[in-house]
């Protein structure tokens, strides 16, 4: 190497090596001499990625195929409804018509966490505002609320959500607006009084919601449609056509939760099928959230049956469904209520235990990441009390799952005689049933901005005694979460509860001449089972190849279109580090996971990754290693690699120690995005696929975030003869070295690289091998002869390679300062 004397000059390798010698030499003095640049101080190698040295771009066909958070803005907006579930429209829609400065707001960050396909629901929901022609946001993310939220000033919502509990948002005018009767201890709870004021349907929801607010008697403006008989006759022969018109139609109208009929009344499904129609409108929270209730209850009525049900999403309205119905079942839901508002016979279902109400009830289920079962009903709530009093009664009660066919004929036959106690309810719940619900509302909303909320004795009492229980939270909490933070960083707990990104991982493969097994490593990653293959995405960077990898993985991609694929070509080679993180750079996924181009990775990878994350949400990395197949080919250097790796191989543990590595390596890792952003990606000066995973992994744990090893492998489809592993040991030499002078004020012998660490860990490695301790593979005595040879190899050629690589480096510097 040091003949040529064009690439080499002695005097600077004089230097270099003296530079390397001496042991005060800094990480920035060898960087400087070998780059002749400065590192940069916070180790934030992202922000210095240059995008331009990518010089080519290759997409497959559905690699832009993400949501577009479309929007159609009013820009004149002070009064902003929002909306979680598609029907909430429907409860805003003539209540908007009547306020020229509003619009409709998508709360985002509840679908993202909660709804089982957020994206495709989003995509849905926007779809479905465009259509109707109304003004309408999506608020996307937490982070930029002050900004989206700055031109409202009156926020009108069903419930007491996070939105409305922002900083940003706490001066302006909360208005409730009442979705429904039913489930009393819920709807008429203490949350109202965080409210200036609530529209109420009538008499008995506003002497209950006054106890805690303000409130103005509106009626339901969901129905002045229906009251001024101007229901959509498109959508309705729509319906109708796919009825049988000799049959009667049951509308099935089920609540959720513990609450929910579905699964007690499963198995008379299909005998009610047989005599009437059936519509089923599932609750929104098992359609789009809580979906295993449904899956549940269709897996039981069968494929047949299922296929002679009407079913609806909550994209249709109620008033249009009430019109081809002739009678409605249903349970706990305060549908029940609007069925009564609509004139219509309802079947009710009385499913729940003796003892529920003193027991099951009261038990507080989180069932999704922002939803919990919470007490809603009780005795003397209106839903329970019209299944016991007769005059109340607006059908036939079902006790016993046989009766359910029986009840809806008995109910059919006897419309006048349950119409008299619809005629009841009405008057106890609705005022204004006349169609300008919506006009009396919006006044209320505008008469509001201008008015000063009066809070009475109780609501004042709760708020002091708010006050006092926050104050002591805080006091217990804060000093517990100061302790806390002193050794971990918590920021990876609170991502995970934000939910994913619709890419969910960004898969990315540095490649350097791969082109004879890059295509088994794509096609492990495009199999993978357990994640929608939609949300996943593979970024492949080529690192200046002079192999044919570009026509393999430009074929690849056109054999697999329908996967998320983006090669990009550097325009020279620049080392596996700089690679990840133009990767990076273009990654779009809540998790960032890395493998290599001779890799293949089991079908369950990623999903093994994500069920690491979820189990362990205060994790900032997981990972694992990587394993040569172990057959009778392997060779003596393979299987030396993996005795030195198998304490870390198998174990699964996490950490927050810098000490301790416990995160695989790059052919087998995975990060949240967020964190490599944070510790700025990978370190460019390793310019050789060593050590400089373990390096940036030092970097994480040094700003407290914790790391996790398992024991999930992927197979390294290589083999190392002696040559190889030379090269593989000079690598790690100057790898290690280079490490340890960037950590300097670690105390780990394995970076402190000398002729007599070396010797030492002679001794120490010996140790073990004729031992067999440290978890090592059980050999023979030629095996540990063997391995022993291999071990002194790796050790003696580490010690040259803390001289040879940089020596490469800087011979490669001084010819191309030659050839400008």
């Amino acid at each position: 190497m040091l003949k040529n004397n064009d690439a080499m000059n002695l005097h600077s390798a004089f230097k270099l090596i003296t530079l390397i010698q001496d042991r005060n030499t800094s990480y920035n003095e060898l960087v400087e001499f070998l780059y002749g640049e400065t590192p940069p101080p916070d180790h934030n190698f992202l922000a210095r990625t240059d995008l331009s040295t990518v010089a080519e771009t290759i997409k497959s066909n559905s690699y832009d195929h993400i949501t577009q958070f479309e929007e159609n803005p009013n820009p004149n907006a002070t009064v902003a409804f929002i909306i979680r579930f598609p029907f909430q429209y429907y409860i805003y829609k003539n209540i908007y018509r009547h306020l020229p400065k509003s619009e409709f707001i998508i709360d985002f960050p509840f679908l993202r966490t909660d709804a089982e396909k957020p994206y495709e629901l989003l995509q849905k929901m926007t779809g479905f505002l465009k259509k109707e022609g109304v003004y309408f946001r999506t608020f996307r993310d937490y982070e930029g609320a002050e900004e989206f939220f700055k031109p409202y000033e009156t926020l009108v919502t069903y419930f007491w959500i996070p939105i409305m509990r922002l900083p940003c948002n706490k001066d302006k005018k909360k208005i409730r607006v009442m979705y429904g009767h039913g489930k009393d201890l819920y709807n008429f709870g203490a949350w109202s009084r965080h409210f200036d004021c609530a529209l109420t349907y009538g008499p008995y929801s506003s002497e209950r919601i006054r106890l805690f607010t303000d409130v103005e008697e509106t009626g339901n403006a969901r129905f002045d449609d229906w009251f001024k008989r101007n229901i959509d006759a498109e959508e309705v022969q729509k319906i109708k056509k796919q009825l049988d018109h000799d049959k009667q139609t049951v509308l099935y109208l089920p609540t959720h939760g513990n609450l929910s009929s579905l699964e007690w009344v499963a198995g008379e499904i299909q005998t009610i099928t047989e005599k009437y129609n059936l519509i089923i409108k599932p609750h929104p929270i098992n359609l789009h959230f809580d979906t295993e209730k449904l899956k549940n209850f269709k897996k039981t009525i069968g494929k047949k049956t299922e296929q002679k049900i009407l079913w609806v999403d909550d994209f249709f309205d109620n008033i249009t469904l009430f019109s081809v119905s002739n009678a409605i079942l249903s349970d706990n839901s305060g549908s029940i209520f609007d069925a009564v508002l609509a004139d219509k016979p309802v079947v009710l279902i009385d499913h729940l235990a003796k003892d529920f109400f003193k027991n099951e009830n009261w038990k507080i289920v989180r069932f999704l990441p922002n939803m919990m079962l919470i007490p809603g009903s009780f005795p003397e709530s209106m839903d329970q009390k019209i299944k016991k009093d007769p005059k109340l009664m607006p059908g036939e009660i079902i006790k016993k799952p046989k009766q359910a066919l029986s009840a809806i004929s008995k109910t059919l036959q006897n419309k006048r005689q349950f119409s008299a106690a619809g005629r009841r309810i009405r008057a106890m719940l609705f005022s204004h049933a006349d169609g300008t619900a919506g006009k009396r509302a919006a006044g209320a909303i505008r008469s509001m901005e201008k008015r000063t909320k009066y809070d009475s004795f109780l609501p004042l009492a709760m708020r002091a005694e708010d006050a006092y229980r926050e104050t002591q939270l805080k006091e217990s909490t804060s000093s517990l979460l100061s302790l806390a933070e002193n050794y971990y960083n918590p920021s990876p707990f609170w991502n995970e509860k934000r939910g994913d990104d619709e890419i969910i991982f960004s898969v990315i493969i540095p490649c350097y001449n791969g082109a004879k097994k890059i295509r088994w490593s794509l096609g492990s990653i495009a199999n993978q089972t357990g994640i929608d293959l939609n949300r996943i995405e593979i970024i492949v960077v080529d690192d200046g190849s002079k192999d044919d990898t570009k026509t393999v993985v430009r074929s690849f991609i056109d054999e697999n279109n329908k996967t998320k694929i983006l090669y990009l070509r550097l325009n020279e080679n620049r080392g596996p580090a700089f690679a990840r993180n133009i990767g990076i750079k273009h990654a779009r996924g809540t998790f960032i996971a890395f493998t290599d181009d001779d890799a293949i990775v089991p079908d369950n990878w990623l999903a093994t990754f994500r069920a690491a994350f979820k189990n362990n949400p205060e994790i900032a990395g997981v990972g694992g290693w990587y394993s040569t197949e172990q057959n009778e080919s392997q060779s003596h250097f393979d299987r030396y690699i993996y005795w030195r790796n198998l304490p870390k191989i198998l174990h699964t543990y996490k950490t927050i120690a810098p000490e301790l590595i416990a995160c695989g390596n790059t052919a087998n890792v995975c990060f949240r995005k967020t964190i490599l952003e944070k510790s700025g990606g990978f370190n460019i000066y390793f310019p050789h696929p060593s050590h400089e995973d373990g390096e940036l992994q030092m970097r994480i744990q040094r700003k407290k975030f914790a790391l996790m090893s398992h024991s999930h492998m992927v197979i390294h489809n290589r083999a190392h003869g002696l040559s190889s592993f030379i090269r593989y040991s000079i690598v790690r030499g100057w790898a290690r070295f280079l490490t340890g002078k960037i950590h300097e004020d670690w105390p780990i012998l394995y970076y402190k690289i000398s002729f007599v660490n070396t010797v030492h860990f002679w001794g120490a490695n010996l140790r073990k091998i004729i031992t067999e301790t440290d978890h090592t593979i059980p050999t023979s005595f030629t095996e540990k002869i063997i391995l022993f040879i291999a071990d002194c190899i790796y050790q003696t050629i580490i010690l040259i390679g803390k001289y040879w690589i940089p020596l490469e480096i800087l011979a490669k510097r001084n010819r191309e300062q030659k050839n400008v």
